[in-house]
């Protein structure tokens, strides 16, 4: 028996995110053939929260990110009815 009630529609969404190397050349004025890695190491070692050791990579402010991923996923439930008086969904 479950606890609460199934809602009718569901919605779901998930983004993933990557930091943002060409927005780091901009901030930080690197050359053009700065490679994306050290372009992003630069914002990652910018990061307050960064430590070489212990936090090598910090998660970044979504102002230094950029996205490359966009999932969706919707579930609806249908209730109906049978001739013994229960119900079940599909």
């Amino acid at each position: 028996m479950l606890k609460s009630p199934i809602h009718e529609l569901a919605l779901f969404f998930d983004m993933e995110w990557v930091p943002d190397a060409a927005g780091a050349k901009q901030l930080f004025d690197l050359d053009d053939d700065t490679t994306e890695i050290d372009a992003m190491q630069r914002l990652w070692e910018h990061s307050t929260a960064y430590d070489a050791e212990k936090n090598p990579r910090p998660f970044l402010k979504y102002m230094f990110s950029r996205v490359v991923s966009i999932a969706f996923l919707s579930r609806k439930t249908f209730l109906t009815g049978t001739t013994n008086g229960s119900s079940s969904f599909h």
